[in-house]
């Protein structure tokens, strides 16, 4: 095949490097004229006071609390998904989550209000006789019959508040928010920040 764009005029019919000594470096070529480089695309946030619409518009207590979670950690949805009640420690205000690459077990500094509204979100959940021990998982449907929470209905929660709002957040933006917000933050070292998106 032929490149129709070549990187030189003089190589219409040639391909790059077809006669280069392999004794020589290879030259830095430049992009092809037809070929423009793809911007980096800044990543989405969400604002403080749209991420506090967002807030109010989330239907239970276990929503919120997940929200909270998910923006005050930087963890993956998945991760956050996966833990079990006893992954969560109030009273260090860690989560602990299974990294989703490594498979590394890693305890996540969480905000004081994401554990209130776990707690809120627990009481009304035991109160109506959900399973409740250090081996059941932490976020379960509300109703009967008592299941894990999955991804798929995490995701239809957020896309109902979006609904609502006539946004479209996703949940991966949650997690730039939390990127932001932690390097916003000048008690939390940008090595930190970086970490706990690996």
């Amino acid at each position: 095949m032929i490149n129709p764009f070549p990187l030189d005029r003089s190589r219409r019919a040639g391909r790059a490097n077809a006669h280069h000594n392999p004794v020589d470096a290879f030259r830095n070529e430049k992009q092809g004229r037809y070929r423009p480089a793809v911007p980096l695309r800044i990543p989405r946030r969400i604002p403080d006071e749209l991420f506090s619409e967002l807030f109010a518009a989330l239907g239970s207590d276990r929503d919120r609390a997940l929200l909270a979670f998910w923006v005050s950690t930087g963890a993956r949805a998945e991760e956050l998904l996966t833990a079990l009640q006893q992954h969560a420690d109030p009273g260090q205000q860690l989560i602990t989550v299974t990294r989703k690459g490594s498979r590394a077990v890693q305890p996540l500094p969480a905000s004081p209000d994401s554990f209130v509204w776990l707690r809120l979100y627990q009481e009304g959940l035991w109160r109506n006789g959900a399973p409740r021990g250090r081996g059941e998982p932490l976020w379960q449907t509300l109703r009967r019959p008592w299941r894990p929470l999955g991804y798929h209905a995490a995701r239809a929660m957020f896309g109902r508040a979006n609904e609502h709002l006539g946004s479209n957040w996703t949940l991966h933006d949650v997690r730039h928010t939390a990127a932001w917000r932690m390097a916003k933050d000048p008690q939390m070292p940008i090595t930190d920040v970086i970490s706990s998106l690996n």
